[in-house]
């Protein structure tokens, strides 16, 4: 069971994922931005104080330190950036099958999300729905007709 819940695709929808990926890159520098310029003038200010050699020197060692460790930071930003959309983009992805099969006349399989996964809701709606379109079908068909309008003879023999 273990197993269903892992996905073997880290893009399940490049399109959706990349954009977000994209998304938090474009906040990632503007946090990387912010934070160095706000601590810059913090030592400029500071640099009125104390001589602006030392002050140089400070601001260079500790503005590397921060990009160094925002820079190992972001490939977990992108990584998790993936796992959280998998967990939207995967459900999407599935009810689009399910209703393309649903229209190609194909075999409904019930849609069934993994543990985690957003919209667990709408995978039961669709279920129900179509149980109740397949109900109601079954309903319409006369008794000893096929769904394709054939007359059995098993079911007309017994009628008989």
């Amino acid at each position: 069971m273990a197993l269903r819940n892992k996905r073997k695709r880290v893009l399940v929808d490049p399109g959706v994922q990349w954009a977000i990926v994209r998304q938090a890159v474009i906040h990632w520098l503007a946090f990387t931005l912010a934070a160095m310029t706000l601590l810059a003038l913090q030592f400029l200010a500071l640099g009125l104080i104390t001589p602006s050699y030392e002050q140089w020197g400070t601001v260079c060692r500790v503005l590397a330190a921060m990009f160094v460790s925002l820079t190992l930071l972001l490939p977990l930003f992108v990584l998790d950036s993936f796992q959280l959309s998998n967990r939207f983009v995967g459900p999407v992805k599935l009810l689009r099958r399910a209703l393309r099969d649903l229209a190609d006349g194909k075999q409904y399989k019930r849609v069934a999300f993994r543990k985690g996964d957003f919209w667990q809701e709408m995978a039961d709606e669709l279920n129900r729905a179509v149980e109740t379109l397949q109900d109601q079908r079954s309903e319409e068909v006369p008794a000893g007709f096929a769904h394709d309008g054939e007359c059995r003879s098993k079911d007309l023999e017994t009628v008989a």
